[in-house]
């Protein structure tokens, strides 16, 4: 049943989150679109199941996570840089 119930929230999420950023471009509303039905998805699974947060599966801001963040930001500048 945990298994249905997600998949049809990310079925749903992917619709209603690409049809609302299109907007900005197919591309943006494709990746965006998934992420964002993913992150939904499996916060509400979470909370009707287990009765847990993001952060129980790791999905915490903490130093480390924040780090990693501008690394991958500043490795993402350095390479559109050199074009």
């Amino acid at each position: 049943m945990r298994v249905g119930v997600y998949v049809l929230l990310i079925v749903a999420g992917m619709f209603l989150f690409s049809r609302l950023l299109l907007i900005f471009g197919s591309l943006l509303a494709s990746a965006v679109g998934v992420f964002l039905a993913a992150l939904a998805a499996n916060a509400l699974v979470l909370r009707i199941f287990d009765r847990a947060h993001l952060t129980a599966i790791g999905l915490a801001w903490n130093p480390a996570s924040v780090r990693n963040l501008l690394v991958g930001w500043r490795a993402a500048l350095a390479r559109l840089a050199s074009f």
